[in-house]
């Protein structure tokens, strides 16, 4: 398939000339697409043949020359221009330039100028019609876009306004075109309402992407506030020339209402924690004393009004074991509500010295068991020192408490380093272990997995350890099957970033 002749239209009103300049591009591969005489008559033609391109001789006859019909014609249909001149004043040669035409051709010409001339202008078109499409892609492309998106040139001013940046600051695209960046954006703090410059010389000049700080509001032309969030980006051509920045700014209503609503739910369930807390320490606290009393007076009934009654021994012996049951429950809400409600002391706190300390305080009960425990060599962490105390304790005791009766207990106290500049701490056990489908159960308050009469306790020791990592911003998990052992890993931050009791 033959490619197709170029249609030129040719803009000249000298009969002879026009003839030889038809002949010309008729016997250089060009198709006529139209003769017109007269600026009026190229608009006409224009419209009707749409050539490739034009070929304007600027003296016309009549009241348009050919700068203002080449002006009109490239406005309206977007074809490509080439002079024709032989002399003109220097007032119109001006205006001729104005009109950005694609080429010029000097009166009188031969073939060769003329086919140079009309393939140079062409091949330009195309690389402007490709470069006009790109744009027009470009400009539909952030047209679309769900943030506010604004182009800005070398010195600041606005150059485009997508409609999502129109909507949220108040102005149309053609008001804010040519105005300075900061006089469409209006950006104050949110607390204070002092302006925010936006840092438009960082962007283009030293090719930097600048944020704003967080909680900025936007003041749109209404005077409104909008809660913001934005930054801008140096915009570069393929060889790394700055030719201006990009804005683009997020409407953070819904995410500031968001951020006040879980802000104020964190606080009532603040608040709730430390009002149950403080009810379970005072409940607790105004219990111990009944029980001492009650413990006092089954005593006294035990050594002076029941000696010689075997009945009553065993109802008083019931009553003693019965209370001093409370009262170890007691203890236990106590601790639990301690660790809940009193702030951790966070300081350095050596592993190795908790780990020692709690080892020699299970001494006794290391010797009964006949177990051993290794330790490897462990950080040195940010916390409490107590409730590390309190969380070893519970783990290794739980450990020599839950012990398989055909072997005797071997507990193993790791840690590693983690990629996240967290440490993982393990305290590992050859126990009974359990169901690992009842993992997330055991951290529960009160959780038992198993029978008082088998092992003594009240399920409250892994709920406070689960409470002690939660403060220190760490978590805890258990990995466990039945007759099989089990291993709690632990992980803290080495460093504590935020000091809170949850």
């Amino acid at each position: 398939m033959k490619p197709r002749k170029p249609r030129i239209m040719v803009v000249e009103d000298e009969s002879l000339v026009a003839l030889d300049i038809k002949t010309s591009l008729e016997s250089l591969g060009y198709e006529v697409a139209a003769h017109a005489s007269s600026g009026e008559e190229a608009l006409q033609l224009a419209e009707t043949s749409r050539p490739d391109l034009t070929l304007m001789d600027i003296v016309l006859q009549g009241p348009m020359d050919g700068v203002e019909a080449a002006n009109r014609i490239w406005n309206r249909h977007k074809i490509p221009i080439v002079f024709l001149t032989a002399y003109s004043d220097a007032d119109t040669l001006e205006r001729a330039k104005n009109t950005g035409p694609f080429g010029y051709i000097v009166k009188p010409f031969e073939d060769k100028d003329l086919k140079a001339g009309i393939e140079i202008a062409l091949q330009k078109y195309e690389q402007i019609k490709a470069l006009m499409e790109d744009r027009n892609w470009l400009s539909l492309a952030l047209k679309s876009v769900g943030d506010a998106v604004t182009a800005i040139d070398r010195d600041g001013r606005v150059t485009f306004l997508n409609p999502v940046a129109q909507s949220l600051t108040g102005w149309d695209e053609p008001s804010a075109i040519g105005k300075p960046l900061g006089e469409i954006f209006h950006i104050v703090r949110g607390q204070t309402g002092d302006r925010v410059d936006i840092p438009i010389e960082k962007a283009i000049v030293e090719g930097e992407i600048v944020s704003l700080p967080e909680d900025v509001s936007l003041v749109r032309k209404t005077g409104e506030r909008v809660p913001v969030g934005d930054c801008i980006s140096p915009m570069k051509t393929e060889d790394g020339q700055i030719v201006g920045g990009i804005l683009i700014v997020q409407d953070h209503t819904h995410r500031r209402q968001a951020e006040e609503e879980r802000e104020r739910h964190t606080a009532e369930l603040e608040r709730s924690n430390k009002e149950l807390s403080s009810f379970a320490a005072v409940v607790s606290h105004d219990l111990q004393e009944p029980l001492r009393k009650v413990i006092a007076f089954s005593d006294l009934l035990k050594d002076r009004v029941l000696l010689d009654d075997d009945m009553g021994l065993d109802y008083v012996k019931r009553v003693q074991n019965a209370t001093q049951r409370m009262q170890q429950f007691i203890h236990s809400l106590l601790g639990y509500s301690r660790v809940a409600s009193k702030a951790a002391k966070m300081g350095p706190v050596d592993l190795n010295e908790i780990v020692a300390e709690t080892l020699s305080n299970l001494e006794i009960r290391i010797k009964e068991t006949g177990a051993r425990v290794e330790t490897d060599r462990l950080p040195v962490l940010d916390a409490d020192k107590f409730q590390m105390y309190q969380l070893f304790q519970n783990l290794i005791g739980n450990a020599l408490k839950f012990h398989r009766k055909d072997a005797p207990p071997t507990v193993r106290v790791t840690s590693r380093p983690m990629p996240s500049g967290h440490w993982e701490i393990a305290v590992e056990d050859n126990g009974i272990g359990f169901d690992e489908t009842q993992a997330e159960r055991i951290f529960r308050p009160f959780e038992r997995l198993h029978p008082q009469s088998a092992f003594e306790g009240h399920g409250m020791g892994l709920a406070i350890c689960e409470k002690i990592v939660s403060q220190h911003g760490g978590s805890i998990r258990a990995k466990s099957a039945a007759g099989r052992g089990t291993t709690f890993f632990l992980t803290f931050p080495e460093k504590q970033t935020a000091k809170k009791t949850t």
